[in-house]
């Protein structure tokens, strides 16, 4: 079946599922990193730049956060709520695309079995890697600033039209609309961590973010 592709929060879009294409929207930091005046007022309004991304230098989180309110044109309140959880799930700000606790790897914890090739880790690799035609030892032989973003690639690739479109929709449907709503609802329905709304670990979460 063919399935409808979401559309992830833009920075003018007050509907979450405007329809309008990603790519007919401005951005939304200028490309050295400086918030404009519009993105002063909307500030005031409730929307942050997550810590670890107010400055424009060139560390992981500042890059990423440009990567997907600039190149990607996402909302900033969804960025701030992604990567918050990407700090939790990698162990620190440095978003360390190789973060690996045995069962689970990247960003954002992709399940994997080595030895079957099978789990979200493998979805990455087997399908949406060789569908862009990368291979794995090219993947392997790049450096952690290309894996990071080929690893947020896919998964706003899940979210909006891969496996995970069911969970995107359950969070699109409760309308977040602040950073920690959408820290803790990515937590809750992508993510999937186990850690109740509300717990300690979900408000780490949204603290990141």
């Amino acid at each position: 079946l063919h399935r409808r592709r979401h559309s992830f929060p833009t920075r003018r879009s007050s509907d979450l599922e405007s329809g309008k294409g990603l790519e007919d929207l401005p951005t939304d930091v200028t490309d050295s990193g400086i918030v404009n005046d519009e993105d002063k007022d909307k500030k005031k309004k409730g929307t942050k730049t997550p810590k670890g991304a107010k400055e424009a230098d060139n560390s992981p989180m500042a890059m990423s956060y440009r990567y997907l309110t600039s190149a990607k044109h996402l909302d900033k309140n969804f960025v701030a709520g992604l990567l918050g959880n990407a700090i939790r799930e990698t162990g620190g700000w440095d978003l360390n695309p190789d973060a690996d606790n045995g069962s689970h790897r990247g960003l954002f914890q992709w399940s994997y079995n080595d030895a079957s090739r099978t789990g979200r880790w493998y979805d990455f690799m087997d399908t949406f890697l060789k569908e862009r035609n990368i291979s794995e030892s090219q993947y392997w032989a790049m450096d952690k600033d290309q894996k990071r973003t080929l690893q947020l690639d896919f998964g706003l690739y899940e979210m909006q039209e891969g496996k995970e479109w069911a969970s995107y929709k359950k969070i699109l449907d409760q309308r977040p609309s602040t950073p920690e709503q959408w820290a803790s609802l990515i937590n809750q329905h992508f993510e999937r961590s186990g850690e109740p709304a509300g717990s300690p670990i979900d408000m780490e979460r949204q603290g990141n973010a």
